[in-house]
C-alpha cells in the first residue's frame, strides 16, 4: 500500500488525537482536492472506515507499525 506522507500523517494523527488536522501552522484549510484524495485512499485501504471516518484495526495496526517514520510537520 503506497500512500502520501500527507495520508500518513493525517492517519497517524486521526489515531493518536481522534480527529483529522483541517488547518496548517498558517491557519489555512486543507484544499478540498488534497482532502478528497486522503479520505478516499484511506478508506479504499480500509485504513478508516467509510461510514464514520474512524480509524480501522488495519490502521491502528499501519501506525503503530510505521509511527516512527511518518512526520507530523507536514501537517504543518
Amino acid at each position: 500500500m503506497k500512500l502520501t506522507k500527507f495520508q500518513q500523517a493525517q492517519l497517524l494523527h486521526k489515531h493518536i488525537s481522534g480527529d483529522f488536522k483541517f488547518r496548517n501552522a498558517k491557519g489555512n484549510k486543507v484544499a478540498r482536492s488534497a482532502w478528497t484524495k486522503m479520505i478516499d485512499t484511506l478508506v479504499n485501504t480500509g485504513l478508516i472506515d467509510g461510514f464514520n471516518a474512524t480509524v480501522t484495526q488495519k490502521g491502528r495496526e499501519f501506525c503503530n507499525d510505521n509511527h516512527a517514520l511518518i512526520s507530523l510537520s507536514v501537517l504543518d
